[in-house]
């Protein structure tokens, strides 16, 4: 049986990502994280019994590059209270590193988040020449001794990365994208070239998903399924952070998510490991009354601008238009679609 079948069962779990290490082997360009040789300061006995407390766990290992601190990782996944739970393993990877790792622990896997921003020549762009032919040929290797989902997780800095995605389907079993959160990094003109793209990725998608069963689009499958199904009843951050996704810091400390412990103050601090709490999180106010806020869900402060909104309004432009022009045998097809994909869509944050 395939490892990642059981996130068809998501609705019903808690997400803990884990800061293996604050360092990494790659210098992507975009990269505000602060790169430092610290690895976890305290005893994972005390983090792993008060995870084991949920009844449902995915546990997600993220760095800088989790993959450079392989010992840490064995003590989480090998410990006795884990090993008597039904818990989810993933990664949050750049994907140079995979060999670190014994095999017979590679294959405990669900899946992986790999970090690629494109083809071959976006992607070295940004990440370093060679990196991307490295990532493909250790994919190859990761397959060897893992059946777990691999997830292209790309940055959007420049809207003509969004063109290579078509040309990576071969490598993976999904991908997602988030617009770069440095925004002043991108060209005064990005917003109307990354809409022009991204309906040329709509018009390769709504083709391709009748006929390619094996290939996720995260957020067409996401807003999809959002629109089908009539959206969030209580509509909330569709990320998740705070409420079910929790990030530990190296430090012991826990954030809403990843990105708060690099780029916020104390004051997003959830709590440590000895109190492991959830808490929701306040819509922003120009979230309250737009129209498509069920099936965004609304959007944490890092992005909460322009740039952000008017791109989700498109792909739930262009989603709304398809699903009603199908008739009733396309629109089962998609619904079968869907429900095929969406337990891997929605692994990830389903709005770029």
């Amino acid at each position: 049986m395939s490892n990642h079948i059981i996130i068809s069962k998501y609705d019903n779990y808690k997400f803990f990502s884990i800061e293996t290490t604050a360092n990494c082997n790659l210098r992507c360009k975009y990269c505000y994280y602060i790169k430092e040789d610290s690895t976890p300061k305290y005893d994972s006995d005390i983090l792993v019994s008060n995870i084991a407390k949920f009844r449902n766990i995915c546990i997600c290992f993220l760095g800088g590059e989790p993959f450079l601190n392989t010992d840490f990782m064995e003590k989480i996944m090998m410990h006795p209270k884990l090993k008597r739970r039904e818990a989810i393993f993933s990664t949050n990877t750049n994907g140079t590193c995979f060999r670190n790792l014994r095999p017979e622990l590679l294959a405990k896997f669900s899946f992986h988040h790999v970090s690629i921003d494109g083809y071959r020549k976006n992607n070295d762009y940004f990440r370093g020449k060679g990196v991307f032919d490295q990532v493909i040929n250790n994919l190859s290797y990761l397959r060897k001794y893992s059946d777990a989902s691999i997830v292209a997780r790309m940055t959007i800095s420049n809207p003509d990365q969004i063109n290579d995605i078509p040309k990576i389907a071969k490598h993976f079993d999904a991908v997602y994208w988030q617009l770069n959160n440095t925004r002043s990094e991108l060209s005064d003109d990005f917003l109307d070239k990354y809409i022009k793209n991204l309906r040329k990725l709509f018009s390769y998608w709504k083709n391709d998903i009748f006929t390619n069963k094996n290939f996720t689009i995260i957020p067409f499958i996401g807003m999809c399924d959002l629109i089908i199904t009539g959206g969030l009843s209580k509509p909330n951050l569709i990320c998740g952070a705070g409420t079910i996704y929790m990030s530990i810091s190296v430090d012991g400390d826990t954030y809403p998510c990843p990105e708060s412990f690099h780029r916020f103050s104390n004051t997003q601090k959830l709590g440590d490991i000895k109190n492991l709490k959830f808490k929701t999180y306040p819509r922003k106010n120009r979230c309250k009354s737009c129209s498509i806020l069920r099936y965004c869900g609304g959007r944490c402060a890092m992005t909460d601008d322009d740039l952000y909104c008017e791109g989700v309004k498109e792909i739930y432009t262009l989603t709304n238009t398809f699903i009603k022009s199908l008739d009733k045998t396309e629109l089962k097809i998609l619904k079968d679609r869907i429900n095929y994909q969406k337990c891997l869509a929605y692994t990830t944050e389903v709005i770029p």
